[in-house]
């Protein structure tokens, strides 16, 4: 999805699309500008980035902004959920290749979208795993 707006002398381009559906050149500017914005910008950082839908902003032929929303699965109370964004009160793990490991450093910063699932934000949650940052 494309829009546009401005003049014949400026024009901001907004572009949202799938990972899969961005060319080589969007890919690497988007990841040259978080790599200049963030200072502790890491590659699995980047790799987070990837694999979801994300919203460029062009100004001419610069990127001027970059959002990525990709999808997690979180395990609460036994079930499968989606990520999304209600604060979390209660302690946080991660499902590592060697069972279920706390990430007591993620406890309170981490936030969810009930959905319509019945929410206990005490109880623990446990994320997938993935290398570099957990959460």
């Amino acid at each position: 999805m494309r829009w546009r707006a401005g003049d014949d002398a400026r024009v901001t381009t907004l572009l949202v699309a799938h990972t899969a559906h961005l060319d080589g050149a969007s890919r690497a500017a988007a990841r040259a500008l978080l790599y200049d914005v963030f200072d502790d910008m890491t590659d699995e950082d980047w790799e987070h980035c990837l694999g979801g839908v994300h919203a460029l902003v062009w100004d001419g032929t610069d990127l001027i902004g970059h959002a990525s929303l990709i999808q997690r699965r979180l395990l609460h109370g036994g079930s499968a959920l989606r990520a999304g964004w209600r604060r979390r009160q209660g302690p946080t793990s991660a499902l590592t290749p060697g069972g279920i490991v706390r990430t007591p450093e993620d406890d309170g910063g981490v936030y969810v979208l009930p959905a319509g699932a019945r929410l206990d934000i005490g109880a623990e949650l446990t994320c997938e795993w993935r290398d570099g940052d957990t959460w």
